[in-house]
């Protein structure tokens, strides 16, 4: 997942979105907000049985941070499934996508990396 370079005005407390499209998107309505870079979805490759079900959940991990340690809070993790259950093809393949919000403390300055979220699969 990668939200590219994002530029906003931090005086204030900010949401942001990326969606399992790779959409990025500000959730406060009326803030000026850019994004340039290559922004990506975070995207999964479950293998296992041909044509078989596997039940997917995804969680919030280590939240990104900056070099002074500050970080910015993962939340409302999302996935390009109407369910917990997803089918794996013909071939024993699903790609699946992840999206989630991040929220930005006011004063919020500099790069930020890292951050972790789990995924898991199993046969229901």
């Amino acid at each position: 997942m990668n939200f590219g370079t994002v530029s906003l005005d931090t005086s204030k407390n900010r949401l942001i979105s990326i969606g399992y499209d790779g959409v990025i998107s500000d959730i406060d309505s009326g803030s000026q907000m850019t994004s340039t870079g290559l922004p990506a979805a975070g995207e999964f490759k479950i293998t296992g049985a041909a044509n078989r079900s596997v039940d997917i959940s995804i969680a919030a991990g280590e939240d990104p941070s900056n070099d002074s340690g500050a970080t910015l809070t993962m939340t409302n993790l999302n996935m390009d499934l109407n369910g917990p259950r997803g089918f794996l093809e013909a071939n024993g393949e699903f790609m699946l996508k992840v999206g989630l919000q991040l929220r930005i403390p006011a004063g919020s300055v500099g790069e930020y990396r890292g951050g972790i979220y789990d995924v898991t699969a199993n046969y229901p």
